[in-house]
């Protein structure tokens, strides 16, 4: 008989330590709770990174070599049509040419010219470099486009394509620039008589264009 009383006051004292424990765990849980604690809160609500943040100067210097003098120049940003932007200096002008095309053109007559034009991102890149092929053997029938090459005072290092064809008195020249996930298409006339200062400030505004 004292056994069996025995086993039931081990029983009794078993389930109250239980109920000890689970009451413990339970308050704990609760506590977070009610300091607001929320394990997927980092991935809900993300810290901003402010060093993702783009700050687009308004202003930049740019710097031209010319036959071995080096000039600097401020320009300013402009945007073009189809959510690009480059920087103007004072020795040129940009416009709106026609919808979807922009144009930066020379103060000084004759004027050389930059053509702008974003390729759509669907649309074929080997197609428009024969286009372009097309369009550059149109301006003279007695001479064939050639490729840039490195060795070029034309050469674009960040261009994908740049072929070019002689004129009479001039140079017009292609490229196919890419900049970030976009492809613009620059078509680029330059008259001889202009070509030592005009290549070099061309080639300094083609190499700050930015997506915006």
């Amino acid at each position: 008989m004292r056994i069996f009383k025995y086993l039931i006051l081990l029983i009794v004292v078993s389930f109250y330590i239980t109920g000890c424990s689970e009451g413990k765990e339970s308050v704990t849980v609760s506590g977070n709770q009610d300091k607001g604690e929320d394990v997927h809160s980092k991935e809900e609500h993300p810290i901003e990174n402010k060093d993702e943040d783009v700050n687009i100067p308004t202003t930049i210097t740019l710097t031209y070599n010319f036959n071995g003098t080096e000039e600097k120049e401020e320009a300013a940003y402009w945007e073009g049509q189809n959510g690009y932007y480059l920087y103007v200096p004072s020795r040129v002008e940009a416009t709106n040419e026609e919808p979807g095309k922009d144009l930066i053109m020379t103060n000084e007559i004759p004027q050389s010219t930059i053509r702008l034009e974003v390729f759509d991102v669907t649309a074929d890149i080997d197609e428009q470099k024969q286009m372009a092929l097309d369009e550059l053997a149109a301006v003279n029938s007695k001479a064939q486009p050639e490729t840039v090459l490195p060795e070029s005072s034309m050469f674009i290092e960040q261009a994908a394509f740049q072929a070019s064809i002689k004129g009479e008195n001039s140079k017009t020249m292609i490229l196919f620039l890419p900049v970030e996930d976009r492809t613009i298409k620059i078509t680029t006339l330059i008259w001889d008589s202009e070509e030592q200062w005009v290549l070099p400030v061309f080639k300094e505004v083609i190499k700050y264009i930015g997506i915006l």
